[in-house]
């Protein structure tokens, strides 16, 4: 039985120009651990390197879904979107590599000002979603090499999928359940996928998205960082369902002028004057019939205006906020660097993959032993409110609707 030495990282079989080391993310379907690629006369790069967990890597499924993010994701070549670079097959495991980003999801800020008894100031807020907006625009507007546009459409944008580095560029990150052209997903009807409450009354329906379902989401964000206060999560599913599809969306004003803690905070942090003109942007996008939202991130992006941060004031937030998530994250990083001289003679051997050999998720890639890395919101996959956010994959419309039927509905939603 192979084991592994705890201070060596993973060399991996048959890529042995990567090395694997912590885990700084997970989600519901894989963890992104830092990486280190070597090349020859003495380079090397830091790299994020996806993986599914340990129970899902030979699910064949999972794994190709994997694959077709890593397809779609490298399709899109723009600043404001993370990119792709590899993709390895060894061990009996997919591992996709991407650009490293040092950074923090907008979940994560949002959350550490909340705590603070703040909100995330709105230049801030608006140079976060103006460099999104890009980003989904490009993804939005991607084509072959020959030109025939790919119809992209993201179908997860959240707060945990909006990464705002250090040097304050924000960008779109995880494309698990983007629809393209010839994706894998496309073979597949009546399954949504995704976060309930940032997903769109046509994917809840079973109907065909668009990039204004995109638009939706992003609706979403801003109403939830404007005011601090979560739009549609509800204590169940069905009540985030339901939710989204017919609860009253109140002007962020509303809020506002309420005479509790959620209207004095906004009182305390936010103009009435950014509210009006900030709010009016999330109820255009957050309209429930498409033809009435923004017709492209680009425009939603316009209607933000100018009055933003500067990219040296959003990075010194991101790193005033996730201050704990950095500096954990720096030391490993650091580790890394320091021994790629070490590495390049390593005499490490491929561990045995997705075997009961291996405990913990994968614990024994470990390059060194630190405390556990902070708490962080993007790694957890909760809301930016402190309200968690499951990942979804249900049938719709026919179970829910089912849910819904003659007067359970009417005893609801009656006024």
């Amino acid at each position: 039985m192979s084991t592994w030495r705890k201070d060596r990282p993973l060399k991996l079989p048959r890529a042995e120009h990567y090395f694997l080391f912590d885990r700084i993310a997970a989600g519901g379907m894989a963890a992104v651990h830092l990486g280190l690629l070597r090349g020859a006369l003495g380079f090397s790069r830091v790299v994020a390197i996806k993986r599914l967990h340990a129970t899902l890597a030979q699910d064949a499924r999972r794994v190709a879904m994997m694959v077709d993010e890593a397809r779609v994701a490298a399709l899109v070549r723009h600043v404001n979107v993370v990119p792709t670079l590899d993709v390895i097959a060894s061990g009996g495991e997919v591992f996709v590599v991407m650009e490293y980003v040092r950074g923090a999801a907008l979940s994560s800020l949002a959350t550490h000002e909340r705590e603070q008894g703040r909100l995330l100031p709105a230049d801030i807020l608006v140079a976060v979603l103006r460099g999104a907006l890009r980003g989904l625009h490009a993804a939005h507007e991607a084509t072959t090499f020959e030109g025939e546009p790919l119809g992209i459409v993201h179908r997860d944008v959240s707060p945990q999928n909006i990464l705002v580095g250090v040097a304050g560029i924000p960008r779109i990150i995880d494309f698990g359940v983007a629809r393209a052209a010839g994706s894998l997903d496309n073979t597949r009807d009546g399954e949504f996928k995704g976060k309930l409450a940032y997903a769109s009354p046509e994917q809840l329906s079973g109907e065909p998205v668009t990039r204004r379902s995109d638009v939706f989401a992003m609706g979403v964000v801003l109403w939830e960082i404007l005011t601090g206060q979560r739009l549609f999560a509800g204590e169940t599913d069905l009540d985030t369902y339901r939710n989204v599809l017919m609860a009253h969306i109140r002007h962020p004003l509303e809020v506002f002028d309420q005479g509790d803690e959620a209207g004095e905070r906004m009182r305390l942090h936010r103009s009435r004057a950014e509210v009006e003109r900030l709010g009016g942007v999330a109820m255009r996008a957050l309209a429930r019939e498409p033809d009435a939202r923004f017709p492209t991130a680009e425009a939603m992006e316009d209607a933000l205006g100018k009055e933003a941060a500067s990219p040296a004031q959003v990075g010194a937030r991101v790193r005033e906020c996730a201050a704990d998530r950095l500096a954990f994250e720096h030391s490993v990083v650091s580790s890394v660097l320091d021994r790629a001289a070490e590495l390049e003679a390593s005499d490490a051997t491929p561990a045995a993959f997705a075997s009961g050999e291996v405990e913990e998720e994968h614990s024994p890639t470990r390059l060194l032993s630190p405390k556990a890395p902070p708490r962080d919101q993007h790694a957890t996959e909760s809301a930016p409110f402190g309200i968690p956010l499951r990942p979804m994959i249900i049938l719709v419309p026919a179970v829910l609707a089912a849910a819904f039927a003659g007067s359970f509905l009417g005893r609801i939603f009656q006024r």
